[in-house]
C-alpha cells in the first residue's frame, strides 16, 4: 500500500532532519524548507517513518490508510 507525504513548509524551521534520515523522499531547499521528492511511500519505509516521527516541529504527515483507500 502506498501512503502520501505531505509537508507544510510554514512550520518547517529546515532542521534538515528528514532529509539526513530519509533522503531518497526528503530535501532542503534553498529558501529553507523542506522538499518532498514524489510524495508517496510504501508503509513499511521505516526510514520515512522515522524522519516523519523526528520532525521537530510536526510538519511532515502521511495521507491514506492501511485498509487500502485513501482517507
Amino acid at each position: 500500500m502506498l501512503l502520501r507525504v505531505l509537508a507544510d513548509i510554514h512550520r518547517c524551521i529546515g532542521s534538515g532532519n528528514c532529509a539526513f534520515l530519509a533522503p531518497h523522499v526528503f530535501d532542503v531547499g534553498d529558501a529553507g524548507h523542506v522538499i518532498v521528492r514524489g510524495g508517496s511511500i510504501k508503509e513499511t519505509d521505516e526510514a520515512v517513518l522515522e524522519a516523519i516521527a523526528s520532525c521537530p516541529t510536526n510538519a511532515l504527515t502521511i495521507e491514506g490508510s492501511r485498509g487500502g483507500a485513501d482517507a
